[in-house]
């Protein structure tokens, strides 16, 4: 299932929130676009019913990039989506 990620921002926070509609995960995993890597790197491991994350310490007038999936037992991602968001300036 689709899911809808929305970003709220301060200058160096960004808090994430979403629905969660995978019935069948055991994990919520949150990922980060990292521009030196080209993947995106993990940055939160949150239980299964969560719907929100806050993204702290981030330098203002950025963009970031994140995923949010619904990992299941087995480690693979059952239901996932991106979200843009970027920081206000300081």
């Amino acid at each position: 299932r689709r899911t809808r990620v929305f970003g709220s921002l301060s200058a160096s926070s960004i808090q994430l929130t979403w629905t969660n509609a995978a019935t069948n995960a055991r994990k919520v995993a949150v990922y980060r676009w990292d521009n030196a890597t080209a993947q995106p790197a993990a940055i939160a491991s949150l239980n299964r019913k969560a719907t929100s994350w806050t993204d702290r310490g981030l330098s203002a007038s950025m963009t970031y990039v994140y995923q949010v999936c619904a990992v299941n037992g087995a480690g693979s991602s059952c239901s996932c989506s991106w979200s843009i968001a970027g920081t206000r300036p300081s």
